[in-house]
């Protein structure tokens, strides 16, 4: 079956690329102390600029890195700057395949994210909240914000976005 595009390219592009001047590395891309704090923490310069960068894309646009991405310079030179390294050492980042997805828990872990399965998360969700509010109708909000208050670490039922309504009796 043929996939639906929503977004032209331009689009895509314009909401997925990376920073590429200066004002918005320095708005996006500035590390804060408790950043380079666990950024220190990788043993290796490669790992330490490769860590840096899943970080700073990760908040900004919001995505991962694919492997073999490639990476604007501009990005490289001004993230190693912060970290006093260069560029190169970027080029034999992930050697280990294993390394790129550590780093990546370790941002989940870090910052309370997790990863998404997009066919099980409507089922467990509903399941979630139906099991919780059993005399209460609850609004599914088909939106991230209506659905972040739905976790499985939490086993809470909706959250602030969400407020049930009483089923009348």
């Amino acid at each position: 079956m043929a996939r639906r595009t929503i977004l032209t390219g331009r689009q895509r592009s314009a909401l997925f690329s990376l920073p590429q001047h200066e004002a918005d590395l320095l708005r996006h891309y500035t590390l804060s102390d408790e950043d380079l704090q666990h950024i220190e923490a990788r043993r290796r310069p490669r790992n330490k600029l490769g860590f840096a960068l899943q970080l700073c894309v990760l908040r900004y646009p919001g995505r991962l890195l694919a492997p073999g991405e490639f990476i604007p310079p501009a990005v490289v030179d001004f993230i190693g700057r912060q970290l006093d390294f260069d560029g190169y050492e970027l080029a034999d980042y992930a050697v280990r395949s294993e390394t790129r997805h550590e780093h990546l828990a370790e941002l989940r872990r870090l910052y309370g994210t997790r990863e998404s399965s997009r066919c099980r998360r409507p089922r467990w969700r509903l399941a979630q909240a139906a099991m919780a509010h059993r005399d209460t109708l609850v609004p599914v909000l088909c939106s991230p914000a209506g659905w972040a208050g739905l976790s499985p670490q939490a086993g809470r039922g909706p959250g602030t976005g969400a407020t049930p309504l009483r089923r009348s009796r």
